[in-house]
């Protein structure tokens, strides 16, 4: 859970202020275009749907992932006890490849800390890759009034 600086909630995505900064603060939705075409109907329901199903199953899959944690770390403590990466169970072969950490440069991080001048921090910014941009949907319920009430 992510809190504002008054120590309100905001939701559970690191992001939730950048997506719904400009959300109205009321049930007022009037300055909102509707689209009640079937178009539009059958694409928000199929949306509705997929995304209901995607949330049940990303919940059901966190659960499998952390399992499987579990597991590996009692396999990895019993493959040590074995003094061996490898083993063969059954008709199964199981194999533990041991991968270092890695370091990670965060030129950001440095040159807010004053690590790095910035000259340098422009210069690693023109040669470092950047992911390009992508599009979030969000569904919200609201409680849509007719103008004429």
């Amino acid at each position: 859970m992510f809190l504002d600086d008054k120590g309100g909630n905001v939701g559970t995505c690191p992001y939730y202020r950048h997506c719904w900064a400009n959300e109205p603060q009321t049930d007022e939705y009037e300055d909102i275009p509707v689209y009640d075409d079937d178009t539009m109907t059958s694409l928000m329901e199929d949306y509705l749907d997929v995304s209901h199903e995607y949330s049940i199953l990303q919940s059901e899959v966190k659960q499998y992932k952390q399992k499987k944690k579990e597991l590996e770390k009692v396999l990895s403590k019993n493959l040590d006890f074995r003094d061996t990466d490898i083993v063969l169970v059954g008709n199964t072969r199981l194999k533990r490849t041991k991968v270092k950490g890695r370091t990670y440069l965060k030129p950001e991080r440095a040159y807010k800390q004053g690590l790095i001048s910035e000259q340098a921090y422009q210069k690693i910014r023109e040669v470092s890759d950047k992911s390009s941009g992508y599009e979030r949907f969000y569904t919200k319920q609201i409680n849509r009034r007719k103008k004429d009430e």
